[in-house]
């Protein structure tokens, strides 16, 4: 997926069709991570990193490597800001959540920028509204072992577009292959 290629043109062309006034966060799911342990960018994925800063994604997550690992926002393997991912939006959080069945991978050793490790199986979700995303790392004995939530003003101030409507609608994600939960009308805010 290089600059030029077919395959980097329609994820530039998808990801600028994205109308953030009805889509506020943007979510990339892949199977090999651009980052994992304590390497990364890819050299080969990482050429698609410069697309989700432009376009403000705000989340991307992984398969492939049988663990559970996220960092603080990154660009170019340099942390955004200090700490962890929760907080002000400031730039993609990435995440391996490869740790739902599979014998489990082990770790490289591991450098600061990473915000949470676990050698075990598990699950994870996240629940987003208009201007709040919060993603949990669960055991597999549902127990919550990490979370953070990010957020943003809304709309995003990069786009130009007024709000559809004044109400937020809240949806929750689960699980690796991920199920799309919607409440019900009666139940949004």
């Amino acid at each position: 997926c290089t600059p030029g290629s077919t395959q980097y043109a329609w994820l530039e062309r998808d990801l600028a069709g994205v109308d953030r006034t009805r889509t506020p966060w943007v979510v990339i799911f892949g199977h090999r991570p651009i980052y994992t342990g304590n390497s990364g960018p890819d050299p080969h994925l990482g050429q698609i990193e410069p697309l989700f800063m432009k376009y403000n994604v705000s989340l991307s997550l992984y398969g492939h490597v049988h663990n559970a690992q996220t960092w603080c926002p990154m660009y170019q393997g340099k942390c955004l800001r200090d700490g962890p991912p929760g907080g002000p939006w400031v730039g993609p959080i990435h995440a391996v959540i490869g740790n739902a069945g599979q014998q489990l991978s082990p770790f490289p050793p591991l450098d600061n920028r990473t915000a949470y490790h676990a050698y075990e199986h598990g699950y994870n979700d996240f629940v987003a509204n208009s201007t709040h995303l919060t993603f949990t790392f669960w055991s597999d004995t549902h127990v919550p072992h990490y979370q953070f939530t990010t957020y943003q003003a809304y709309p995003p101030p990069d786009r130009k577009s007024p709000p559809l409507n004044s109400r937020h609608r809240t949806v929750s994600y689960s699980g690796l292959f991920l199920e799309k939960k919607k409440k019900q009308p009666s139940q949004l805010p």
